[in-house]
């Protein structure tokens, strides 16, 4: 607890909060590590233990947001390179939207959840004999 106290913004400091956090990781103690990355400035690394080793995603996005903001590399890496290509793989229309949309991609997050027929599907069924009930 004494360890916390001390003014993180000088080297020292940021130096034995990243030893920790590996010595953490040695000891599979991964929310406390991803912690101690946070506390040595190391945002990459930690949001990486969050991912890999918490398979936690959305804490990663809410620590790069909380850290970075919306508009940090960090934040449009996660959500392009975890969060998206994980939604596709499990058909989750619902997460693909709202990570499109987090990315200023609102037509395409529209899409997912109201996708378009095709041209010649529409025209087809125009013509289409009317069934009696």
């Amino acid at each position: 607890a004494d360890f916390l106290v001390n003014d993180f913004s000088k080297e020292r400091w940021r130096t034995a909060a990243q030893k920790n956090a590996f010595a953490l990781l040695g000891k599979q103690r991964f929310s406390f590590a991803a912690a101690f990355f946070l506390l040595s400035g190391d945002l990459a690394s930690a949001v990486s233990v969050c991912i890999k080793h918490l398979d936690d995603p959305h804490l990663a996005v809410l620590i790069a947001r909380l850290v970075e903001g919306e508009h940090s590399p960090t934040f449009r890496s996660i959500l392009e390179d975890t969060l998206l290509p994980a939604a596709r793989a499990d058909r989750d229309v619902w997460l693909q939207s709202m990570v499109l949309w987090c990315l200023r991609r609102h037509d395409a997050a529209l899409r997912v959840l109201v996708p378009r027929k095709p041209k010649s599907a529409a025209v087809c069924s125009e013509h289409a004999p009317a069934h009696a009930p």
